[in-house]
């Protein structure tokens, strides 16, 4: 057999009490650090000033300081031409599969009067490719609007949403967020609206943001507005993502609390129902307060956390308050 291997030990001896034996292990593990040991060549968190979130126009009309609110800057009011300014005609049809034509040739205006209503939403049938819905040239060239133009109305609460209880107080409850595109596929389309639905309903204020395109802009292309005429022109050809048909669809009672705006490549707005205590001043109007401050306070050379192609820009252009290399001015 062999040998059996010993573990080291420690012993204690005792003037009363016999020898204690303890393995020295034991010993060592109570000298351990309770948490591993911090990595000798662990990278540092970079530090980052800039904020880089997307607008947030419930926030911004809300802030009590101009201090990183610069995204707003390039946000404009946005005028929604009427329905019956556009001459496009669409189809209504029963589900998106196997679609039964309800009615043919229906104009927009027909289609709000007649057919979009609290609880009922539209919603496209026919998914449009990323790429296409991406790319207005290439929307027209296809002519998508003349091919795409199946339509139908899903009513609310056929979705499962997960809503925390209602609000209790005399206030606005939490704020909700919704992200659409025209290359949304239908079911998630269909949810989007269905939540927005029953997040109003429960007492909360929804921020609609419909995109156009985002994450593969350059970084110069996302300091100044993009083209004035991209969502007229959606709107003309897409009643499903205007923001009057979705404002429609929503609980009886619901309105713009700040009214839509645009950069080119967002349509954003706020839609919720009357509470007991509301603002003193319209969001709408606290909005544009906000970016006249931020408009002013980089004039001033006292606006910090700007991006740094912004300083950049900024100091070719004089401003010698800004640099590149730091996101805090002189001043």
């Amino acid at each position: 057999m062999p040998p059996t291997a010993r573990i080291p030990t420690l012993e204690f001896r005792s003037l009363l009490l016999p020898p204690i034996r303890i393995p020295l292990r034991a010993i060592r593990s109570l000298c351990r650090p309770q948490c591993a040991p911090a990595a000798l060549h662990a990278t540092r968190l970079p530090q980052c000033l800039v904020q880089r979130r997307s607008l947030h126009l419930y926030k911004t009309a809300r802030a009590k300081t101009a201090l990183g609110m610069h995204k707003i800057i390039n946000f404009s009011p946005y005028e929604i031409a009427e329905p019956a300014a556009s001459e496009h005609k669409v189809n209504l049809v029963e589900g998106k599969e196997d679609s039964t034509i309800v009615a043919k040739d229906v104009s927009l205006q027909e289609l709000y009067d007649n057919h979009v209503k609290p609880g009922y939403m539209l919603y496209l049938t026919q998914e449009v490719q990323k790429k296409t819905a991406e790319n207005i040239e290439k929307l027209k060239k296809e002519d998508i609007p003349g091919e795409a133009r199946n339509y139908a109305i899903v009513k609310a609460h056929t979705r499962f949403v997960k809503v925390e209880a209602g609000q209790k107080g005399k206030q606005l409850g939490g704020l909700k967020i919704v992200i659409v595109t025209l290359a949304n596929p239908v079911d998630y389309f269909q949810l989007a609206l269905d939540r927005a639905y029953q997040f109003i309903a429960n007492g909360s204020p929804v921020e609609f943001r419909i995109r156009m395109k985002g994450a593969n802009l350059g970084k110069e292309n996302r300091l100044g507005p993009g083209d004035a005429d991209v969502w007229p022109w959606m709107h003309n050809h897409f009643p499903h993502i205007r923001p009057d048909f979705i404002l429609k669809a929503m609980p009886e009672g619901t309105f713009f609390l700040v009214e839509p705006v645009s950069d080119g490549r967002h349509v954003q707005f706020v839609m919720a129902k009357q509470a007991e205590q509301m603002p003193r001043i319209s969001l709408t109007t606290r909005l544009q307060h906000v970016k006249t401050s931020v408009k002013k306070s980089i004039e001033q050379g006292k606006q910090g956390q700007l991006p740094k192609a912004m300083r950049k820009e900024l100091r070719d252009g004089g401003h010698e308050d800004y640099s590149v290399d730091t996101g805090m001015p002189r001043r």
